[in-house]
This record gives structure tokens, C-alpha cells and sequence, in this order.
């Protein structure tokens, strides 16, 4: 199987994967609308991206300081503490139609931010470079077409979930438009906790 085909497998797995920017871009999407949330996914993509050359060229010095390190993990569950809380304060009130260039640039940064403070993130990263290189023993062009066809299938499903939360919008009452801030919020919260939790326990 070609690094094309294995990429698109590995991306549709990704896809699957429950995570707090799933809840955030579901969220986003109901309550702000199809621009916003290609906003917000569009920083989720810079930040794989991002993970991906970080991973690609500092393996080694991500595991000692990413994965190894008490402080940066307290710290990420901090801010996802601390994003949970803004989310439940500050999104009460759906807004459409046109965004301004400051909350367009804070749609971006957010989803850059929550995805990127996400360990599990460089979890899959290093493991999904590690079984290219040992296992399907691709190198060079065939590194980069395996990742880049990961990212692309996972901002197609991704985008696919955007149309399919907007469509559902039509059909929520504002009441459990509201309860989904709430909601998002409160899985921020609980996964900086998590994180938190982990951390200290591995140390």
C-alpha cells in the first residue's frame, strides 16, 4: 500500500478521535456559525502542522520537554482550565453572520492553542511518525506525502462535521444552544484536570 492510501487511513482513524476540540468545533459551529468554525479549524490544521514539524525535527527533545515535563503539562491544564471557564463566561449569546478581523484572529489563535496544549496531540504525532519510519519504512518524500495526506483527510472530515453541526443548528432551541456553551465549557474544565491529574501522578 502506497504512503497516499496509508495516510488516508491513518487520517480517517484520526478523525475518530473524541477529543476537546471536537466538542469545540461542534460547538462553534452551532453557536457561531459556518465562518467562525472554519476559522477555529483552520488553527487546529496550523497546529498539527506545527506538531508535525516539530515532531518530524525535534523527536527526541519533545519527549524531555513536552511529554517529560511536570511544569508544561501543569500548565496545559491550566489553560484548558482557564479556555473552559471563558467558554462558559463569554459565548452565552449566539453570534452570526459577519466577524470582525480581531475575533476572526481569536477564533484562529483559539484553536490553534486548545489543540496544540493537548498532549494526546504529540502522542499521535510521535506514534504516528515512529510506525512510518519503522514500520512501513517510508523515508523522505514518502515521510511527507504519508503526513500530508493525514492532514488533508483529517481537515475533510473535519469540515464535514462544520456542514453537519450547521445543519443541525436549525434545528436546536436557544435554550440548548446556550447548554452547549455550558457543556464545551465544562469538557474543557474536566480535561484540564485530566491532564493535570496525569501529570502529577507520572512524577
Amino acid at each position: 500500500m502506497d504512503p497516499f492510501l496509508k495516510g488516508i487511513i491513518t487520517g480517517l482513524v484520526l478523525s475518530l478521535y473524541v477529543g476537546a476540540t471536537f466538542f469545540m468545533l461542534v460547538e462553534t459551529s452551532i453557536t457561531r456559525g459556518l465562518k467562525a468554525a472554519l476559522l477555529f479549524d483552520l488553527g487546529i490544521f496550523l497546529s498539527d502542522v506545527f506538531c508535525v514539524l516539530l515532531v518530524y525535527f525535534f523527536a527526541s527533545e519533545i519527549l524531555n520537554t513536552v511529554m517529560n515535563n511536570l511544569y508544561v503539562g501543569l500548565f496545559g491544564g491550566v489553560a484548558f482550565i482557564g479556555f473552559g471557564v471563558n467558554y462558559m463566561m463569554d459565548r452565552q449569546k449566539p453570534q452570526y453572520g459577519q466577524l470582525s478581523a480581531k475575533y476572526a484572529v481569536r477564533l484562529l489563535f483559539s484553536g490553534f492553542i486548545i489543540n496544540i496544549l493537548n498532549p494526546s496531540v504529540f502522542v499521535f504525532w510521535l506514534g504516528t511518525l515512529a510506525v512510518a519510519i519503522t514500520h512501513f519504512h517510508f523515508t523522505g518524500k514518502d515521510i511527507f506525502l504519508y503526513l500530508a495526506s493525514t492532514l488533508f483527510i483529517v481537515v475533510c472530515v473535519d469540515v464535514l462535521k462544520i456542514y453537519s453541526a450547521c445543519w443541525l443548528r436549525r434545528l436546536l432551541t436557544p435554550r440548548v444552544k446556550k447548554g452547549l456553551c455550558f457543556f464545551s465549557g465544562a469538557i474543557l474544565i474536566l480535561f484540564g484536570i485530566v491532564v493535570i491529574i496525569s501529570k502529577i501522578r507520572t512524577f
